[in-house]
């Protein structure tokens, strides 16, 4: 098999990748920090994340062949494990049809719901839409526990990541 990993140093303020670059890698933490910050409808730049140690990010891209939804900045020397997308797709493959699914719901719904998640920030309120209700009844659901129970741990952390995403994009229930 081709050699998972790959490890890569960014330093202080280095672009790790733009929003509207192609993905072909997720990457993993190992040390340092990373801020995600995405242009808004006023050009302004906003806060995403800060990713660190031992963290997931840039998978999206690579799950399911869209462009880079944030830029990806390193905010200190940080050291990342770079994962190819035709590994990643190889260990998709190789897991049980029901949880690939949950993997793509819950990257659809995080993609959808990327434009609610910045209008809450400007403290502009959130109606709850059906895709909501659907993630709430995905995050409960049994193929959760088998998800967590994966034997790959790149895997689990893609899937903890996702779901980490998703229950902060729900809009609070009124």
């Amino acid at each position: 098999m081709i050699n998972a990993f790959q490890e890569c140093v960014f330093f202080d303020g280095e672009i790790i990748f733009k929003e509207g670059d192609a993905g072909d890698q997720a990457f993993l933490v190992r040390s340092g920090n990373v801020l995600l910050t995405k242009l808004d409808v006023d050009d302004e730049e906003l806060e995403i994340a800060r990713i660190g140690t031992h963290s997931l990010f840039g998978e999206m891209a690579i799950i399911d062949q869209s462009v880079r939804m944030a830029t990806a900045r390193a905010i200190e020397k940080t050291t990342l494990m770079g994962i190819d997308k035709l590994v990643f797709e190889h260990k998709l493959t190789s897991i049980e049809p029901d949880i690939r699914k949950l993997f793509e719901m819950l990257l659809q719904y995080i993609r959808f719901t990327l434009p609610y998640d910045e209008r809450q920030k400007r403290e502009i309120p959130v109606q709850e839409t059906k895709l909501d209700e659907l993630a709430r009844q995905t995050l409960q659901s049994a193929v959760v526990n088998k998800a967590n129970e994966l034997e790959d741990l790149f895997l689990v952390a893609m899937f903890q990541t996702l779901m980490g995403y998703a229950a902060r994009r729900l809009p609070p229930r009124t």
